[in-house]
């Protein structure tokens, strides 16, 4: 998976490897490897992945998400939203394009348009 994101050009590449625990919110400016476990919100502007042993409670934004592992939240993408393998999620989607392989389990709501996909817009 690792290979194939640099492959891609994500030149930005931020990692969080297996046996990390990130309490707290992560924003990330280029895209984002999570096997590990974050229990806050995630927002990358480029692509998030979360490999098979990946676990995100909160809320997870990014252009295009990949999910193996586990995700309790609310996921947006504004472009596509892929569920690999055996991918665990629980909670409300909303995406431009939508991918679930066989095998993989959710449990929500799912929206699909360009305006769902949109982050929300923070409150002034």
């Amino acid at each position: 998976m690792l290979e194939k994101m640099k492959s891609n050009g994500d030149k930005d590449l931020n990692i969080i490897g297996p046996g990390t625990t990130v309490k707290g919110n992560v924003d990330s400016s280029g895209s984002l490897l999570v096997r590990g476990k974050i229990t806050g919100d995630v927002h990358a502007s480029d692509n998030i992945e979360i490999g098979s042993g990946g676990i995100i409670e909160g809320t997870v934004h990014g252009k295009t998400v990949k999910i193996a592992g586990n995700v309790r939240g609310t996921i947006s993408a504004t472009d596509t939203l892929c569920f690999i393998g055996k991918a665990v999620v629980q909670g409300d989607i909303s995406a431009l394009k939508l991918i679930i392989e066989e095998g993989a389990r959710f449990n929500g709501k799912c929206t699909m348009n360009e305006q769902s996909a949109m982050p929300p817009r923070a409150k002034e």
